[in-house]
């Protein structure tokens, strides 16, 4: 038996809340929210350029069942709920699939007899959380900051925003702070507004659970 430490990547952490009844939501909707504020049904977590990275399924904002990473067509990483202090996971790259276990919360990782967890290349980038995603990849953050800012720079000139965007568990922002480097009322007057429209996010996922996230951005005029 050979075993391996990682160690995760938090951000930050958050309490999880449930109510009695729950809003129907549709059986085949993906990353929907209930009118009481809860994560419902399938979720898929992506990449910047859109790639699938994680999907699990939810039930009144609770993780419910296995959770699958996917790094390409051929390696996936399938986590289940831990038990008794185990969480069992199956890798499988290619035709190869092994199985184990991660110790919690220590995360010393198993694996099954004849088995090496340098098989397991791989999986540390399966243990890091996913950050907050503009527009689930569809869209690049940084492009549509560009873009909306692009008619302020023809009037506006040798200053700088920084700019930082609170995103909710659910991918709501419930913020958005900007400090310029000289201040300006009718340039704050003008850019907020249009920042506070960025309001398409897929929440950050750390482990078993989704979190608030922040973003920083810098906007040059």
């Amino acid at each position: 038996m050979k075993i391996l430490k990682y160690f995760a990547l938090a951000v930050c952490t958050m309490v999880f809340t449930t109510a009695s009844c729950q809003p129907p939501v549709s059986s085949d909707a993906q990353n929907k929210i209930d009118t009481l504020n809860r994560k419902q049904g399938t979720w898929v977590f992506r990449l910047q350029d859109g790639a699938e990275r994680m999907r699990c399924m939810y039930k009144n904002d609770s993780l419910h069942g296995a959770r699958t990473y996917t790094l390409d067509s051929a390696t996936t990483l399938e986590r289940f709920p831990a038990e008794n202090k185990q969480e069992r996971f199956v890798f499988r790259k290619g035709t190869v699939s092994i199985q184990g276990w991660f110790e919690t919360p220590s995360g010393t990782i198993h694996v099954e007899e004849g088995r090496s967890t340098g098989e397991l290349d791989t999986t540390v980038q399966y243990l890091m959380g996913i950050p907050a995603l503009y527009a689930s990849g569809t869209k690049n953050i940084m492009d549509e900051v560009d873009n909306m800012s692009a008619p302020l720079k023809k009037t506006f000139k040798n200053n700088k925003a920084v700019v930082e965007i609170a995103v909710d568990r659910n991918g709501k922002v419930t913020s958005v702070t900007m400090k310029l480097d000289k201040p300006d009322k009718k340039l704050e007057g003008a850019l907020l507004p249009r920042l506070e429209k960025l309001d398409s996010w897929q929440p950050a996922f750390n482990t078993w659970q989704t979190q608030p996230y922040k973003k920083q951005i810098i906007i040059n005029f």
